[in-house]
């Protein structure tokens, strides 16, 4: 399973064929990590929808760090496959320095996106 953050953005139909999900809100993360286990992998949005208690790209990104260091993992397992995708330069640049241990893991243009406005 492969899963996108992002509030806006929808995926392509061979996205949806290839095992692709969509989770709207960051803070949803925890619980279907904790249902699903973790995907191979993670395409996210900075600019998510912020209110109050909501995670931006970077809050969620601090998560899967935290978290994946803080578990067992088996012998070769490896953090998933990930890519940020705002279009804002500072906040993709504050994404790919706390993902920075796993650089080896980011493949850029993961998830195949529709385009919007």
């Amino acid at each position: 399973m492969k899963l996108l953050v992002d509030d806006t953005r929808t995926l392509t139909p061979e996205a949806t064929q290839q095992g692709w999900i969509i989770l709207r809100k960051g803070e949803d993360l925890p619980q279907w990590i904790s249902q699903h286990g973790w995907p191979e992998a993670i395409a996210l949005d900075y600019d998510l929808q912020v209110g109050t208690g909501s995670w931006d790209g970077g809050r969620t990104a601090r998560w899967l760090r935290e978290h994946w260091e803080n578990e067992q993992h088996a012998a070769g397992e490896q953090f998933p496959q990930w890519d940020i995708h705002s279009r804002n330069p500072a906040n993709n640049e504050e994404v790919v320095k706390i993902l920075a241990p796993f650089a080896s893991r980011r493949v850029v243009k993961l998830a195949p996106l529709q385009h919007h406005e």
